[in-house]
């Protein structure tokens, strides 16, 4: 398993353990967690996919995720990179 399959990982894990208190107060918005840490909570998705790449740029993963009670998408966001 690689470093970005890791972190991945870790941030899903992280996600999946607060998303019960996410839910009561922060239902349909959208979470950016990155480290294993939440980073900001925004109403709309192009908010936070903006917030991320601002932050994070291309080079550093970072999971972007709505708050609903069975998550049907996840996005993991780290550029690829040509060798």
């Amino acid at each position: 398993m690689g470093q970005a399959d890791i972190a991945l990982q870790r941030n899903i894990d992280y996600f999946m353990t607060r998303l019960p208190s996410l839910l009561s107060e922060y239902l349909d918005q959208y979470v950016l967690i990155a480290n294993a840490q939440i980073v900001e909570i925004c109403s709309t998705y192009e908010a936070a996919v903006t917030l991320g790449y601002t932050k994070f740029g291309t080079d550093q993963a970072f999971l972007l995720q709505q708050i609903k009670r069975l998550p049907d998408r996840v996005d993991n966001h780290l550029a690829c990179q040509a060798s």
